[in-house]
Protein backbone atom coordinates (compact mmCIF):
# COMPACT_ATOMS: atom_id res chain seq x y z
CA UNK A 1 0.00 0.00 0.00
CA UNK A 2 1.58 3.46 -0.84
CA UNK A 3 1.84 6.36 1.45
CA UNK A 4 -1.25 9.17 1.23
CA UNK A 5 -0.13 11.77 -0.78
CA UNK A 6 -2.28 15.05 -1.29
CA UNK A 7 -1.63 17.73 -4.50
CA UNK A 8 -2.13 21.43 -3.79
CA UNK A 9 -1.80 24.10 -5.53
CA UNK A 10 -1.36 27.36 -4.21
CA UNK A 11 -2.51 30.86 -6.40
CA UNK A 12 -1.18 34.86 -5.53
CA UNK A 13 -2.12 37.48 -7.76
CA UNK A 14 -1.38 41.18 -7.55
CA UNK A 15 -1.72 43.99 -9.79
CA UNK A 16 1.85 43.31 -11.33
CA UNK A 17 2.65 39.55 -10.46
CA UNK A 18 0.97 36.59 -10.51
CA UNK A 19 2.42 33.04 -8.71
CA UNK A 20 1.15 29.65 -8.74
CA UNK A 21 3.16 26.78 -6.83
CA UNK A 22 2.14 23.13 -7.38
CA UNK A 23 3.44 21.34 -4.06
CA UNK A 24 2.87 16.92 -3.65
CA UNK A 25 2.33 15.98 0.59
CA UNK A 26 3.75 12.55 1.45
CA UNK A 27 2.46 11.45 5.07
CA UNK A 28 5.26 11.12 7.34
CA UNK A 29 4.61 7.07 8.91
CA UNK A 30 6.05 6.25 12.09
CA UNK A 31 9.17 4.06 11.58
CA UNK A 32 8.14 1.24 14.01
CA UNK A 33 4.44 -0.55 14.29
CA UNK A 34 4.27 0.80 17.93
CA UNK A 35 4.42 4.07 17.69
CA UNK A 36 1.40 5.89 17.50
CA UNK A 37 0.72 7.68 13.62
CA UNK A 38 1.78 11.09 13.26
CA UNK A 39 0.12 13.71 11.30
CA UNK A 40 3.68 15.33 9.94
CA UNK A 41 3.66 15.59 5.92
CA UNK A 42 6.81 16.06 3.68
CA UNK A 43 5.90 18.41 0.97
CA UNK A 44 8.06 18.58 -2.16
CA UNK A 45 7.24 21.66 -4.42
CA UNK A 46 7.14 20.40 -8.18
CA UNK A 47 6.41 23.52 -10.52
CA UNK A 48 6.91 27.11 -9.79
CA UNK A 49 4.96 29.24 -12.34
CA UNK A 50 5.02 32.67 -12.45
CA UNK A 51 1.79 33.55 -15.50
CA UNK A 52 0.96 36.85 -16.74
CA UNK A 53 -0.82 38.86 -13.72
CA UNK A 54 -3.89 38.40 -15.85
CA UNK A 55 -6.97 36.91 -14.16
CA UNK A 56 -8.07 34.81 -17.36
CA UNK A 57 -4.27 33.68 -18.08
CA UNK A 58 -3.93 32.38 -14.52
CA UNK A 59 -7.75 30.93 -15.08
CA UNK A 60 -6.33 29.18 -18.29
CA UNK A 61 -3.10 27.36 -16.44
CA UNK A 62 -5.41 26.01 -13.52
CA UNK A 63 -7.92 24.84 -16.31
CA UNK A 64 -4.70 23.30 -17.34
CA UNK A 65 -3.24 21.59 -14.37
CA UNK A 66 -6.86 20.42 -13.77
CA UNK A 67 -7.21 18.52 -17.03
CA UNK A 68 -3.20 17.06 -16.41
CA UNK A 69 -4.64 15.91 -13.02
CA UNK A 70 -8.32 15.12 -14.26
CA UNK A 71 -8.22 11.25 -11.91
CA UNK A 72 -8.12 13.20 -9.08
CA UNK A 73 -8.09 17.24 -9.16
CA UNK A 74 -5.55 19.22 -7.53
CA UNK A 75 -6.52 21.27 -4.47
CA UNK A 76 -6.41 24.70 -5.31
CA UNK A 77 -5.76 27.67 -2.14
CA UNK A 78 -6.39 31.25 -3.46
CA UNK A 79 -4.82 34.13 -1.67
CA UNK A 80 -7.64 36.25 -1.41
CA UNK A 81 -5.83 40.01 -1.77
CA UNK A 82 -5.01 41.66 -4.81
CA UNK A 83 -6.88 40.13 -7.60
CA UNK A 84 -7.68 36.69 -5.68
CA UNK A 85 -10.97 36.98 -5.07
CA UNK A 86 -11.54 38.25 -8.62
CA UNK A 87 -9.82 34.89 -9.69
CA UNK A 88 -11.93 32.93 -7.30
CA UNK A 89 -15.53 33.94 -8.46
CA UNK A 90 -13.84 33.37 -12.80
CA UNK A 91 -13.38 29.92 -11.59
CA UNK A 92 -16.57 29.32 -10.02
CA UNK A 93 -18.28 31.60 -12.75
CA UNK A 94 -17.01 29.34 -15.53
CA UNK A 95 -17.63 25.89 -13.96
CA UNK A 96 -21.72 27.22 -14.36
CA UNK A 97 -21.00 28.70 -17.36
CA UNK A 98 -19.14 25.99 -19.08
CA UNK A 99 -22.41 23.79 -18.88
CA UNK A 100 -23.82 25.98 -21.13
CA UNK A 101 -22.87 24.49 -24.81
CA UNK A 102 -22.95 27.97 -26.33
CA UNK A 103 -20.98 29.30 -23.81
CA UNK A 104 -18.04 27.24 -23.84
CA UNK A 105 -17.94 27.02 -27.45
CA UNK A 106 -17.45 31.25 -27.66
CA UNK A 107 -14.93 31.10 -24.79
CA UNK A 108 -12.93 28.16 -26.85
CA UNK A 109 -13.27 29.95 -30.18
CA UNK A 110 -11.67 33.49 -28.20
CA UNK A 111 -9.00 31.41 -27.11
CA UNK A 112 -10.33 31.03 -23.34
CA UNK A 113 -10.62 27.31 -21.63
CA UNK A 114 -13.52 27.04 -19.49
CA UNK A 115 -12.29 26.09 -16.14
CA UNK A 116 -14.33 22.63 -15.85
CA UNK A 117 -13.96 21.06 -12.71
CA UNK A 118 -16.15 19.79 -10.32
CA UNK A 119 -14.09 20.86 -7.37
CA UNK A 120 -14.58 24.39 -7.05
CA UNK A 121 -11.33 26.27 -5.35
CA UNK A 122 -10.61 27.13 -1.74
CA UNK A 123 -10.55 30.74 -0.96
CA UNK A 124 -7.91 31.42 2.10
CA UNK A 125 -10.01 33.78 3.98
CA UNK A 126 -7.17 35.56 6.59
CA UNK A 127 -6.29 38.68 5.15
CA UNK A 128 -3.60 41.28 6.24
CA UNK A 129 -1.92 40.54 10.13
CA UNK A 130 -4.47 37.48 10.13
CA UNK A 131 -1.83 35.84 7.05
CA UNK A 132 0.22 35.50 9.94
CA UNK A 133 -0.47 31.79 10.45
CA UNK A 134 0.41 30.51 6.70
CA UNK A 135 4.10 32.23 7.23
CA UNK A 136 4.61 30.53 10.56
CA UNK A 137 3.24 26.97 9.03
CA UNK A 138 5.65 27.60 6.17
CA UNK A 139 8.76 28.39 8.41
CA UNK A 140 8.26 25.79 10.92
CA UNK A 141 7.97 23.15 7.63
CA UNK A 142 11.45 24.85 6.73
CA UNK A 143 12.90 24.94 9.82
CA UNK A 144 12.07 21.51 10.14
CA UNK A 145 13.03 20.50 6.83
CA UNK A 146 9.96 19.40 5.47
CA UNK A 147 9.65 21.06 2.63
CA UNK A 148 11.74 20.78 -0.33
CA UNK A 149 12.10 21.49 -4.11
CA UNK A 150 12.21 19.88 -7.12
CA UNK A 151 15.80 19.78 -9.32
CA UNK A 152 15.71 22.60 -12.08
CA UNK A 153 12.79 24.28 -11.41
CA UNK A 154 13.28 27.53 -13.43
CA UNK A 155 11.57 30.18 -11.20
CA UNK A 156 13.76 28.61 -7.89
CA UNK A 157 16.23 32.03 -8.15
CA UNK A 158 13.29 33.59 -8.11
CA UNK A 159 11.55 32.22 -4.82
CA UNK A 160 14.66 31.80 -2.72
CA UNK A 161 15.21 35.61 -3.49
CA UNK A 162 11.86 36.40 -2.40
CA UNK A 163 12.30 33.97 1.05
CA UNK A 164 15.24 35.72 1.82
CA UNK A 165 14.05 39.08 1.14
CA UNK A 166 11.09 38.83 3.31
CA UNK A 167 10.90 38.98 6.96
CA UNK A 168 8.03 36.63 7.99
CA UNK A 169 5.88 38.94 9.32
CA UNK A 170 2.40 39.50 7.75
CA UNK A 171 1.30 43.32 8.22
CA UNK A 172 -2.02 45.09 7.31
CA UNK A 173 -0.48 47.28 5.35
CA UNK A 174 1.28 45.49 2.92
CA UNK A 175 0.33 41.80 0.75
CA UNK A 176 2.82 38.79 1.16
CA UNK A 177 4.80 38.73 -2.19
CA UNK A 178 2.96 36.07 -4.27
CA UNK A 179 5.62 33.73 -4.85
CA UNK A 180 6.02 33.63 -0.91
CA UNK A 181 1.68 33.71 -0.42
CA UNK A 182 1.56 30.98 -3.20
CA UNK A 183 4.33 28.40 -1.87
CA UNK A 184 2.97 28.71 1.65
CA UNK A 185 -0.53 28.45 0.29
CA UNK A 186 0.33 25.50 -1.43
CA UNK A 187 1.97 23.75 1.74
CA UNK A 188 -0.92 24.81 3.65
CA UNK A 189 -3.17 22.18 5.41
CA UNK A 190 -1.42 19.33 4.20
CA UNK A 191 -3.94 16.86 4.89
CA UNK A 192 -6.53 18.59 3.02
CA UNK A 193 -7.47 16.91 -0.79
CA UNK A 194 -7.84 13.88 -2.08
CA UNK A 195 -4.80 11.60 -3.43
CA UNK A 196 -3.51 12.93 -6.44
CA UNK A 197 -3.26 10.91 -9.49
CA UNK A 198 -1.08 12.42 -12.30
CA UNK A 199 -1.42 12.08 -16.37
CA UNK A 200 1.75 11.36 -18.30
CA UNK A 201 2.61 12.50 -21.48
CA UNK A 202 2.44 9.03 -22.51
CA UNK A 203 -1.63 9.20 -21.29
CA UNK A 204 -1.20 6.65 -18.75
CA UNK A 205 -2.52 7.64 -15.38
CA UNK A 206 0.58 7.58 -12.70
CA UNK A 207 0.25 7.23 -8.81
CA UNK A 208 2.80 10.19 -8.55
CA UNK A 209 5.13 12.50 -10.95
CA UNK A 210 7.98 10.64 -9.23
CA UNK A 211 6.24 7.15 -10.65
CA UNK A 212 5.40 8.72 -13.97
CA UNK A 213 9.14 9.89 -13.83
CA UNK A 214 10.59 5.80 -13.66
CA UNK A 215 8.38 4.98 -16.08
CA UNK A 216 9.78 7.04 -18.42
CA UNK A 217 6.65 9.79 -18.69
CA UNK A 218 7.31 13.27 -18.31
CA UNK A 219 4.23 15.34 -16.58
CA UNK A 220 3.25 18.62 -17.86
CA UNK A 221 3.92 20.73 -14.50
Amino acid sequence: MGTPMRLHCGVAVSANEAAVVLTEHRLVLPTSPSEHPRTVYDSLVHAILRPAADIDAVADLLAGIAADNRDERPFFLVMPDGQGSSLHLTLKDERRLAQSSSHGELMRRSGRVPFESDRWPYLYQARGAEQQRLLDRLAAARRLDLLHFADGLKHMPAMAKALAAYDREARDDRHIPPLVAALALSIYWPGSGAEPRVIGRDGQVHPSHEAARLAGSGVAY
